[in-house]
């Protein structure tokens, strides 16, 4: 417990003298959440099997599950990994260009609330597309995803959208968004078509329209999750928000690999 003491009592004394009361607040507050006290545990059991000379192979796997842990659960590898994704973005759609024909956003923008459907923490993705229509950069808009295309259909009715001019698909997935997508462009015969999702979500969606053969989309992307690329000490913590960004990214890239 004295090696976990040292380590707390350096972030406090750290984030003390770069951010005062707010720093040691904040400090306390994360390692006091299950995943700040989750990596404590593991920086205790990796310090134990460290002092008491545990077998190597004890140790070895201490030291995996905690750099894995600690990897995934900070800020800097979840920026990293979401600037590599945003900055693949190519062609992106500006707010000059000749309007298009039809805005598609991708599901996963919306939950359903008590009373009515909510926008998400992706929910920019449904609103920027509503605010480019309105302004007249889109002709039509269509919803993809099983229960999120309603819900969004929905919140874009409330928002004076005609319901004549948007159009819902289903799909359990981007995969099959993708699918039903294609069948619906090749009988619409329409030209200028966005995609709209979360940015770093826009990659896989061209990687999968791409080897569907569907021609050439335009991109436009939402939700921007992009890292400052500067640290405070902050940003050293273990955190529930990191381990989640983390994640999002690492599902990206996951779905790269196994063609999907």
């Amino acid at each position: 417990m004295f090696g976990v003491s040292t380590i707390l009592a350096a972030y406090l004394i750290v984030a003390y003298v770069s951010l005062g009361r707010f720093g040691v607040e904040k400090v306390l507050t994360s390692f006091a959440m299950p995943v700040g006290i989750g990596w404590l545990l593991l920086t205790a059991s990796l310090l134990y099997a460290w002092f008491r000379k545990s077998s190597k192979t004890n140790v070895a796997l201490n030291s995996i599950a905690w750099i894995i842990f600690t990897l995934c659960s900070t800020a800097p590898s979840s920026t990293y990994l979401f600037n590599s994704l945003e900055s693949s973005i190519t062609n992106e759609f500006q707010l000059g260009d000749s309007p298009l024909d039809v805005i598609v956003v991708f599901g996963g923008g919306t939950r359903m609330g008590p009373r009515r459907p909510e926008v998400s923490e992706a929910g920019d993705r449904v609103l920027y597309a509503a605010q480019l229509y309105l302004q007249g950069h889109a002709r039509k808009l269509i919803a993809t995803g099983d229960e999120t295309s309603e819900q969004t259909l929905q919140i874009w009715k409330e928002l004076n959208i005609s319901e004549s001019d948007i159009t819902v698909l289903p799909g359990a997935n981007t995969q099959e968004e993708i699918g039903n997508l294609k069948e619906f462009l090749n009988l619409s015969k329409v030209e200028r078509i966005g995609v709209l999702s979360s940015a770093y979500h826009i990659p896989r969606i061209q990687r999968l329209a791409q080897n569907a053969d569907m021609g050439k989309l335009i991109p436009i992307a939402a939700n921007h999750r992009v890292g400052k690329g500067k640290y405070s000490v902050l940003d050293l913590l273990p955190t529930a928000s990191s381990l989640s960004r983390f994640s999002d990214a690492y599902k990206e890239l996951l779905g790269k690999f196994v063609g999907r």
